[in-house]
């Protein structure tokens, strides 16, 4: 049986229908040119939160307590914020006037790279942190595979934390199937695409600067002691058998 409806309720269900009908693609235009239809236009931008620290700020040994409150509450989250408003300023920038000299776009997606890893390495830094520092694992004996020693690999790796501006890290290649060391002068500098962070050490002056003033060797060795070789671990076995 046919469902019968009232002159107001087919109005209300076919009114805009037949204005458009009517009016054609100028009354379109306006009836789209409304606040709540630009709401929907606009995609909503993703909203990063800061992860705490994953110890106590006193936990570490030869790292101290105000460092760790510098670096965490400051820096970081200064980048998970800063992420957030080149998110939020991507969802409205005028894309048409991109181009290769300046523009606000290209600015834009400049510094998201810049922040994005910010956020992304800090987060990386302080999960492998805490820890008694002795290696172990199935992650070490493939550095020993892979540099010939134990202690070549850290030789190596504190000599691309020496050199490095900004960033060294021990990675994971899935390209070739091993391990290497990178250093980057930036967050957005210096890495290879595809390769998996297993072990990334900040050495930018404010990760270090308040406990050792100028001497990164100290710092460098202090970071050694507290790694967390069991959370290392963990992070070899999910990307080990990866391959790209």
């Amino acid at each position: 049986m046919s469902k019968t409806i009232s002159r107001r309720d087919f109005l209300a269900q076919t009114g805009k229908t037949g204005v458009l009908l009517a009016g054609g693609t100028a009354v379109l235009s306006e009836l789209l040119d409304t606040p709540e239809a630009k709401a929907q236009a606009t995609p909503k931008a993703f909203e990063y939160q800061p992860k705490p620290l994953p110890f106590a700020y006193n936990a570490l040994d030869g790292i101290s307590e105000q460092t760790n409150k510098y670096h965490h509450d400051t820096h970081y989250t200064g980048y998970v914020r800063k992420r957030n408003e080149i998110e939020q300023k991507l969802t409205t920038v005028d894309r048409t006037a991109a181009n290769a000299n300046f523009s606000e776009f290209g600015e834009l997606k400049r510094r998201e790279t810049f922040n994005a890893n910010g956020q992304i390495l800090h987060e990386l830094y302080w999960d492998i942190l805490g820890g008694d520092g002795k290696p172990a694992g199935e992650v070490v004996d493939k550095l020993k595979t892979e540099f010939g020693s134990y202690d070549n690999w850290v030789a190596d790796f504190k000599a691309c934390a020496k050199a490095a501006l900004g960033w060294a890290l021990l990675v994971y290649d899935p390209f070739d199937g091993r391990l290497h060391n990178y250093s980057g002068d930036t967050h957005n500098q210096g890495g290879v695409w595809g390769s998996i962070p297993l072990i990334p050490i900040d050495v930018f002056e404010h990760a270090y600067y308040h406990d050792n003033g100028p001497d990164r060797a100290k710092y460098i060795e202090a970071f050694l002691r507290n790694l967390k070789w069991s959370e290392i671990e963990k992070r070899y076995q999910k990307v080990k058998n990866l391959k790209w």
